[in-house]
């Protein structure tokens, strides 16, 4: 498996700096999700310069002030995967918080909407590593219907911390990620959780308060629910 290069960004206000954290924190979230799948471990990387492999996915960070926060979105440009964050005026100033909280969200809670930019790299990488064609999905058996294979978007109300540090000596800080389905969570035998990361999704094929999903019950793909931002990513 392909490992992610986080580009030089296209924002101004997020540094080299920053992004070499939130490589370090986004590495283990990967690991994660990796092991949750029985999938090749991988690892995040800053790559100012380009990624080291020509397979490797990419993360580009972009300036869009028209944003209502901060979106993301996985797509295939030439064979390779392209993770895009579109980064709006509302994001913090420093990146990382005198909190520690790396990304936080502006209204001083890292748990309510518009998130951060740390959520929404976590949510498109662990999306990428298991749908990076984006023709995955499961069949639901008690609705009758496909449920595109999204491990992010089922569970997109909830999240988790992830403890970085920087160097051996370096301050511990908190990364805010995007908590994931298991596989259980598309497993209608499965009778006891955890359904995801955090143990919070509800159940098998569930779609909870806050969080969204595709399916096809009758020939095309059909949002149900939505997302904190008013739209599905």
């Amino acid at each position: 498996m392909a490992n992610i290069a986080i580009i030089k960004p296209g924002s101004s206000r997020v540094t080299g700096s920053d992004l070499k954290i939130m490589a370090i924190g986004q590495t283990k979230y990967a690991r994660l999700v990796t092991n949750a799948y029985g999938l090749k471990p991988i690892e995040v990387y800053f790559a100012p310069n380009g990624p080291r492999n020509k397979n490797d996915f990419v993360i580009d960070i972009q300036e869009n002030l028209s944003a209502p926060g901060i979106l993301g979105e996985h797509q295939l440009i030439d064979n390779r995967v392209v993770i895009t964050i579109s980064a709006s005026a509302t994001i913090p100033d420093p990146i990382v918080s005198p909190f520690g909280i790396i990304l936080d969200s502006p209204n001083g809670d890292p748990f309510l909407w518009p998130g951060s930019m740390s959520e929404v790299i976590s949510h498109e990488i662990a999306e990428s590593l298991l749908n990076q064609w984006a023709n995955c999905f499961r069949y639901d058996q008690v609705n009758n219907q496909l449920v595109f294979m999204e491990i992010c978007d089922i569970a997109d109300a909830y999240r988790f911390p992830i403890t970085v540090r920087t160097g051996i000596l370096g301050s511990k800080q908190q990364m805010i990620c995007q908590d994931f389905g298991l596989p259980a969570a598309w497993d209608n035998q499965a009778t006891s959780g955890p359904y995801s990361h955090t143990g919070q999704l509800s159940g098998p094929f569930k779609l909870d308060k806050n969080c969204y999903r595709f399916v096809m019950p009758a020939g095309a793909w059909t949002p149900q629910g939505i997302d904190r931002i008013g739209g599905q990513r």
